[in-house]
């Protein structure tokens, strides 16, 4: 009389089952791997790049006062300035800010 194994616990069903367990636990690893490399290199954020286009002066105000002499000039100026987002993802900005240097010195600004 011939024993059966019914179970199916031979040396093939145990090699099938190291190498399903194998594959359960490496495809985690390789996942976050390829989501590590993609966040680093793809979705990585870059600076958007600007570029003025035109700049033209709007007005003029000079204010002088007395008795002590002091002198402002307030400047308009209206601005174009192209932006190109390199970035998959869109971006959001708030109101521009602008500085006058006069020989690298702050001279002014809004």
């Amino acid at each position: 009389m011939t024993e059966t194994n019914d179970q199916g616990h031979g040396p093939k069903a145990r090699r099938r089952c190291f190498v399903v367990g194998g594959v359960i636990l490496l495809l985690p690893l390789l996942l976050f791997i390829v989501f590590l490399i993609l966040v680093l290199t793809v979705f990585k954020p870059k600076a958007p790049q600007t570029q003025l286009l035109s700049a033209t002066l709007e007005g003029i105000s000079p204010r002088i006062s007395f008795p002590v002499v002091n002198i402002q000039l307030n400047i308009t100026l209206n601005l174009t300035i192209l932006v190109k987002n390199p970035n998959h993802a869109s971006f959001k900005h708030g109101p521009g800010k602008s500085y006058l240097l006069y020989q690298r010195r702050p001279g002014g600004g809004s």
